[in-house]
C-alpha cells in the first residue's frame, strides 16, 4: 500500500509528551486527539495525554462521540460536532470562571452557563460554494449566584474574558495548519 502525505505541516500523528518545544515554554500546553469514521456521520475521538507547563497529564482514553443530527444528514446518535464545540466553550468558561472566583475568594453557590451559536451551513449542504459564509455568532449568558458582590462578580466576569483559552479561539480566531495523509 502506497502513502502519500504532502508534508505540509510538519506535525505527527499522534503527539508524544516530548515531540513540541511549546510544551517546555511556561503557560503553555499541547493537547492531542484522534478521531476515527465510525459510518454514517459518526465519529469516535480519543483524547491522549497532553502536556502542561512541562508536565505530562495522563488523561488518556477518555472518549467522545459525535453525529450529525438528522436535518443534517445524520442518525442523531450523539451530540454534533457543534455542540461539542460549544460545550467545551462552556466547560472552558466554567473553569475560567471557578478559578476567577476563588481568586478574588468568592463563593459559588450557582453557575450555569447557556450558549448559542448561528452557524452558516450552506456550504456543508451543498446549497452555496461561492462567497464567504455567512457570520457566525456565539451569544452566552452566564447566571450566577455566591458570595460576591455585583462588583467582584462583575471583576471575575471580565477576568474570564480575558483569560478564558477557548473563548479567545473563538472570539479571535487560531491559526489552523492541516494536511492530509492518503494510504
Amino acid at each position: 500500500m502506497d502513502t502519500y502525505t504532502n508534508k505540509a505541516v510538519p506535525v505527527p500523528l499522534h503527539h508524544q509528551p516530548g515531540d513540541c518545544s511549546a510544551e517546555q515554554a511556561p503557560g503553555q500546553a499541547v493537547f492531542s486527539v484522534s478521531t476515527c469514521w465510525q459510518g454514517g456521520l459518526k465519529s469516535e475521538t480519543v483524547c491522549h495525554a497532553s502536556v502542561v507547563n512541562g508536565q505530562t497529564l495522563h488523561g488518556e482514553g477518555h472518549r467522545l462521540y459525535s453525529d450529525e443530527p438528522e436535518l443534517l444528514g445524520g442518525s442523531g446518535s450523539a451530540p454534533g460536532p457543534q455542540e461539542l464545540l460549544l460545550a467545551a466553550f462552556n466547560a472552558c468558561l466554567t473553569a475560567s470562571y471557578v478559578m476567577a472566583a476563588r481568586a478574588e475568594k468568592v463563593h459559588l453557590d450557582r453557575l450555569k452557563i447557556m450558549t448559542s451559536g448561528t452557524l452558516d451551513v450552506n456550504r456543508f449542504l451543498g446549497l452555496e460554494i461561492t462567497g464567504t459564509p455567512g457570520r457566525e455568532i456565539v451569544r452566552y449568558v452566564i447566571t450566577v449566584s455566591g458570595s460576591g458582590s455585583v462588583s467582584q462578580f462583575e471583576k471575575i466576569h471580565q477576568s474570564v474574558i480575558a483569560t478564558s483559552p477557548n473563548r479567545w479561539i473563538i472570539g479571535k480566531g487560531m491559526l489552523i495548519e492541516g494536511d492530509q495523509v492518503i494510504t
